[in-house]
């Protein structure tokens, strides 16, 4: 028996916090009705990330945002962390399925903030190796501390 569940969107390209709608598989995962609402802009499918964001409750987004040109990209951030692409909020049961979003729209609108590509400043994964000698060499993706509108990753 197919399942549907109410999530909640966060959708920067389109500026709107909205009730959506997920189709489940009949065997109950979520996985493909997440992917499909996260890259609902985009033809191409990556990987999806699971982020916190408290009250028995996830955020899924495109684990790889970033790395999409930025003008074709949304920003936002939710408290103090930035987010690139759309977001989908579920809850989750104690058996560790995902469930309707139970936090009100209100609340979530009160904490995303809508940014400008141009405004987007991300710190750049760090990838640090142990030379033999026992230094530390640190090497930054992209070649840079920081991804700007004009220094973003490709």
């Amino acid at each position: 028996m197919n399942r549907t569940i109410i999530a909640t969107m966060i959708d920067p390209r389109a500026r709107t916090i909205k009730p959506w709608v997920l189709h489940l598989n009949s065997d109950g995962s979520a996985y493909k009705a997440l992917v499909d609402a996260v890259f609902r802009y985009s033809k191409r499918r990556g990987c999806i990330e699971c982020v916190p964001v408290g009250a028995g409750h996830d955020m899924y987004i495109d684990g790889e945002g970033v790395f999409v040109p930025w003008d074709e990209q949304g920003f936002f951030k939710l408290g103090n962390q930035t987010f690139a692409g759309v977001a989908v909020i579920v809850s989750k049961t104690s058996d560790w399925r995902i469930d309707h979003c139970m936090l009100p729209l209100e609340m979530i609108a009160n904490n995303v903030q809508w940014l400008d590509a141009r405004d987007v400043r991300i710190p750049a994964p760090v990838m640090q190796t142990m030379r033999p000698d026992g230094t530390i060499e640190t090497v930054y993706l992209a070649g840079c501390r920081e991804w700007t509108y004009d220094n973003q990753p490709r």
